[in-house]
């Protein structure tokens, strides 16, 4: 049974070597490896994760099963958008490991995303992703997320584009 949990400052370790794996096992197919290489460098060192936990507004989730990690999902107020008179909540990071992704690890995450949404206030749960990722898109529209913009997101030396997509929780 898979189970999900909040991490702390003591799960930094882990969520950086996560971070990393999950983001090459991904992302490394169909980009140049040096500018994913450059990314998590920058983005998955210890420090920039034990900084993430300390952001206030930010959460990160583990979820595991029978004491195997299966991902990581982070979510964090941000004021990159706005909603007039609308609490938005980010959804940064959602990320499995390739053992777990038939497994309903993305769902499980998803329902406890909307939870906290919606237990915390929030009206509107947003997220941005990159527009060649078609099994994350197809993932985001089943759940009713539609796109509202798209922005720049910086690979290394790579500009690709990252569709903003958004879900309503509530008024």
């Amino acid at each position: 049974m898979i189970r999900i949990f909040t991490a702390d400052r003591s799960h930094a370790e882990l969520l950086s070597k996560l971070g990393a794996e999950t983001f090459y096992e991904w992302f490394t197919e169909g980009n140049n490896p040096e500018d994913v290489r450059t990314y998590v460098e920058e983005a998955f060192t210890l420090e920039q994760i034990k900084k993430e936990l300390d952001e206030p507004g930010t959460v990160f989730m583990l979820a595991e099963e029978d004491d195997q990690i299966a991902g990581y999902m982070k979510l964090r107020v941000s004021d990159e958008v706005s909603f007039p008179g609308k609490r938005c909540l980010e959804l940064h990071r959602l990320y499995i490991t390739g053992d777990f992704i038939r497994k309903k690890v993305g769902s499980f995450f998803m329902e406890q995303a909307i939870g906290y949404a919606k237990a915390n206030g929030f009206h509107v749960l947003w997220l941005g992703v990159w527009e060649k990722n078609e099994r994350a898109l197809t993932f985001y529209k089943k759940w009713g997320f539609e796109q509202f913009s798209a922005h720049t997101f910086m690979l290394g030396n790579d500009a690709q584009t990252d569709l903003m997509m958004k879900l309503e929780i509530g008024s």
